[in-house]
């Protein structure tokens, strides 16, 4: 049964990246990353050891040991908790070997978990972090041979529980968020821990010097929290090794014992909750019944389509509207610019003060780090606010194959989409403009203004600019996407193809902007910069608009030409989601 899933996984993996260039890329990407993090690890544990850590941070070599001992469980927890959300949240669980795809064949629960969970060991992801421990298992080797060995034990138990605590809280968020709201108020929140959970090195590097001062320390805070993570199932292999070369075998079967019972837990959790949703599956009808009562009662309403234009492009934007209003899988990338905002800020306040301390006027000439942050985020936020778009058509399914069947133009569709995501995107960059003029106090003076308007045009186009990239690449690069009723589970060969595409979509929107980066560039190296610099306030949005325009007018004729290829494609997409 094993083998079977296993030869099953790989046969269906290769047969899926033979079929779509875009998830053999992203595939070949997901390697390579892999691969640097072995050749990382090995090297650092080769070359540095645990004698290195105290001197990265700077303490006496004698505090190596003590650092490791602290560091590492600290890290072990954090680095299976961020996993394990960023997971379920974006990546979600292979569908291809899901448990509903096996449902009919009268597997009993406990094998089944347990021979995918094998089959998991033996992805790209499970064996370069095997591979990249064992390699960092070569800097116990001052500890001695024993301590090694220990260390390349600890890796696999490492890796083991922290993939059965990863379906674990896949399964749970199955079964406990089966609403449209819970699973996009789930999104919401795991969107808001990742960042948080990124954010923890920057809250932590002012009071980190005082910390690790007092690591080894009887009474000091983050000793005892590494003492107690390294007792527990996430935490515990990372103590082996140290528990090994000190000879102390009752510590050693104790974190055995810990890490055991850690993973038997998530085992037996799983378990349930395969056989809750089994017994108790979720009806596809409650929803449509609910809103037909609703509307039978207070009489039918058109909604947005009696507000939008009567024009197939303004049906297009009612449309996408209605499937952003209730999508979990799309609605939460909106709030990045929000949430870039408030990390920056947290930054710049982390660095000093965000006002000038002197009173002058802040321009982009004298403004400093901990001030430019904010206005920063607006960049960051424009680059990624319209990431979903670049695999729209996907997300849309069998909405587009109707618009084929009604004979749309690709042009309707394309300006439907943009009206839809324009609106939400000039909305949320005001409030976020608003907002950090406040936070700054740019807006005391007028010099501060200008500098703010600067930064606000700019990220406005690049904004801009990422939307009619995306009005491109969704008719040329389709990603399969998680189903609407199943938003955890993952199509085969997603997960690396849709990790390329934001990384590809902000390159080339970044490329568009290059009107804009070259006039700053020559005005800059002219020694004009004070004098010329507001005129990016203008530039930018052009630059923005055109290539918005641009693309729409490439995306709807792309559309036209690539219809029949497009629905094929999305045939094949659904096929996965079954």
């Amino acid at each position: 049964m094993i083998g079977t899933l296993v030869r099953l996984k790989w046969t269906l993996t290769l047969s899926t990246l033979r079929k779509s260039t875009a998830q053999l890329v992203g595939y070949i990407l997901g390697c390579v990353l892999g691969a640097a993090a072995v050749v990382s690890a090995t090297v650092t544990g080769c070359f540095s050891g645990i004698d290195g850590l105290s001197g990265a941070f700077g303490l006496p070599a004698q505090d190596s040991v003590a650092l490791a001992r602290t560091v590492l469980p600290l890290f072990a927890t954090l680095a299976i908790l961020y996993a394990a959300i960023v997971q379920a949240a974006y990546l979600g669980e292979s569908s291809t070997l899901g448990v509903r795809k096996f449902a009919i064949y009268g597997i009993p629960d406990r094998k089944l978990v347990a021979d995918l969970f094998v089959a998991g060991l033996t992805g790209v992801p499970a064996v370069c972090a095997m591979l990249a421990l064992t390699g960092w298992s070569l800097a116990y080797r001052s500890l001695g041979a024993a301590a090694v060995v220990a260390g390349i034990v600890s890796a696999f138990l490492f890796v083991a529980i922290a993939m059965m605590f990863s379906k674990m809280l896949l399964a749970l968020a199955t079964i406990a968020v089966r609403t449209e709201r819970g699973k996009t108020l789930f999104y919401f929140l795991s969107f808001v821990l990742i960042f948080v959970a990124a954010e923890l090195p920057n809250v932590l590097q002012p009071s980190l010097p005082s910390m690790l001062e007092a690591v080894g320390g009887a009474g000091s805070a983050i000793s005892t929290t590494a003492g107690v993570l390294g007792w527990l199932p996430f935490g515990a292999p990372m103590m082996l090794p140290f528990a090994v070369a000190s000879g102390d075998w009752l510590d050693v079967a104790g974190r055995l014992a810990v890490i055991i019972a850690g993973w038997l837990l998530c085992f037996a959790v799983n378990v349930l909750a395969i056989r809750h949703d089994r017994l108790h599956p979720v009806s596809g009808s409650s929803a449509p019944d609910r809103t037909a009562r609703r509307h039978a009662a207070h009489g039918a309403r058109l909604g947005l389509f009696g507000i939008v234009s009567n024009s197939p492009a303004g049906a297009e934007t009612a449309r996408v509207l209605a499937y952003l209003k209730r999508d979990a899988r799309q609605a939460p990338m909106l709030i990045m610019p929000i949430l870039f905002l408030v990390l920056f800020t947290f930054d710049g306040l982390q660095m000093g003060n965000l006002n000038d301390p002197d009173g002058a006027p802040v321009t982009l000439g004298n403004m400093d780090d901990a001030a430019m942050l904010p206005w920063m985020s607006l960049l960051f936020g424009g680059l990624m606010i319209a990431l979903t778009e670049c695999n729209g058509l996907s997300y849309d399914g069998t909405g587009y194959t109707m618009e084929a069947i009604a004979g749309m133009r690709g042009i309707d569709n394309r300006r439907g989409r943009l009206k839809a995501m324009l609106g939400p995107i000039l909305v949320i960059f005001l409030v976020c403009g608003i907002a950090t003029f406040l936070v700054t106090g740019d807006w005391r003076s007028t010099d501060g203004i200008v500098t703010g308007l600067t930064w606000f045009a700019v990220s406005v186009g690049l904004a801009l600019a990422e939307l009619g990239v995306a009005l491109v690449m969704s008719t040329v690069v389709l990603v399969p996407v998680q189903p609407l009723d199943r938003p955890f589970s993952s199509p085969q060969g997603r997960a690396l193809a849709s990790a390329f595409m934001p990384l590809l979509a902000m390159l080339i929107a970044a490329v568009t902007m290059l009107p804009t980066g070259l006039f700053a560039l020559v005005i800059a190296v002219t020694h004009h910069w004070m004098a010329l610099y507001p005129w990016l306030i203008a530039i930018g949005p052009v630059n923005g608009v055109a290539m918005l325009v641009t693309g729409t007018v490439v995306g709807g004729r792309l559309l036209d030409r690539r219809q029949l290829h497009i629905l094929a494609t999305l045939r094949h997409f659904r096929s996965l989601q079954q």
